[in-house]
């Protein structure tokens, strides 16, 4: 179940128009004649994405972001997100798409173990991530909300999300939910080396993750 303060229509606004903002930015400088890749591309819309969030939720009431350990820490209401680029576009299965280190999102994953632990699953996930879709000619592609999961690699990083709603799907220009907690079975992360690529999008890893 979604919580309330992540259906709010205002949220949902300031998030997708700060990281269309976010990949308009970074699509003007991108030149892969100059050694320019998918990572470097990655780390600059989450640089850039953190800005524009940031200062969109500040002017928003009970939102709050602030920047903790190379991490930006959100908050909205009583739920707590993270950042992160999860895919190239909109055809990318995010159930697929995970953050590709065992960052700041892995370890709300460890919190959500020990609330489970203590109280048996939760109806309401009040960890996510805000997961951006996207490629530096596509611009943003898609933006959705991902329940952090307490199922990890031996690595620490995710194995797979409670929940995922699409918030921003360029193709359908709406709100559209994916996937429940109550429908979706685990989904194991693929090992990094496999990747999907597309004919003509060399070098592009379609669940590759941004910092």
């Amino acid at each position: 179940m979604i919580p309330a303060e992540l259906r709010r229509p205002d949220v949902r606004a300031a998030l997708v128009e700060a990281l269309r903002r976010a990949y308009e930015v970074n699509q003007d400088w991108y030149d892969t004649a100059a050694g320019h890749d998918s990572m470097l591309f990655g780390q600059s819309i989450w640089k850039s994405g953190s800005h524009y969030v940031k200062g969109a939720l500040d002017g928003l009431p009970e939102c709050h972001a602030v920047y903790s350990e190379q991490s930006l820490d959100i908050r909205i209401g009583r739920c707590q997100l993270r950042l992160h680029k999860l895919g190239n576009s909109s055809e990318d299965d995010p159930r697929y798409c995970f953050p590709n280190h065992a960052g700041p999102a892995a370890r709300m994953a460890e919190q959500l173990e020990l609330q489970i632990a203590l109280s048996g699953e939760p109806e309401e996930y009040v960890a996510w991530v805000i997961g951006s879709y996207g490629n530096p000619t596509d611009g943003l592609c898609a933006v959705r909300l991902q329940a952090v999961g307490s199922a990890r690699a031996l690595d620490g990083t995710m194995k797979s999300w409670s929940q995922i709603e699409t918030i921003f799907d360029v193709a359908e220009g709406a709100s559209t939910p994916l996937v429940t907690a109550r429908t979706a079975e685990p989904v194991i992360a693929p090992e990094p080396a496999v990747a999907l690529r597309r004919s003509g999008e060399e070098g592009e890893d379609r669940g590759q993750a941004g910092s």
